[in-house]
């Protein structure tokens, strides 16, 4: 018996990720690891274009 109005998993993160991003990013947060590491770099990112020079 299958029920359409179920999402194939309850775990939200994992519904959201399956469907709003392509393959490649999805590995990334497969792992903790994977997860801190882009979470870093995102922080990084986002430090870098909001820095305001200081004169």
């Amino acid at each position: 018996m299958r029920y359409d109005f179920l999402p194939s998993t309850n775990n939200q993160i994992e519904c959201y990720h399956g469907v709003s991003l392509p393959d490649e990013q999805k590995r990334i947060y497969r792992t903790d690891e994977g997860l801190d590491r882009a979470s870093r770099f995102g922080r990084i990112r986002w430090t870098q274009r909001n820095r305001k020079t200081i004169s």
